[in-house]
């Protein structure tokens, strides 16, 4: 973890730790749990064979990717699920 600081120093940025922190507690809080054990058929679909998603992990992907970059300018997310779903 050290090693990462110092190299996002290097480049010039300051990653907000305790801000990524709140966004990573606050996504599963209103968008897994509010669904957990509450799925209907079509809120599940295969990513691959024997491997599900659920419309609870797009969800937080998606108010993961839509929080995280702007906290630093210029940043990206990549994230399994969307990647996924353009791959297929």
């Amino acid at each position: 973890m050290f090693t990462n600081r110092v190299k996002a120093r290097r480049l010039g940025m300051e990653i907000p730790h305790k801000q990524v922190e709140e966004f990573l507690r606050e996504a599963p809080e209103q968008k897994i749990i509010p669904l957990w054990q509450n799925l209907r058929r079509g809120d599940v679909a295969e990513k691959t064979p024997d491997e599900i998603v659920t419309i609870a992990d797009r969800s937080c992907e998606s108010f993961l990717m839509d929080h995280l970059p702007k906290l630093i300018e210029g940043s990206l997310v990549l994230g399994e699920i969307s990647e996924m779903l353009s791959a297929g």
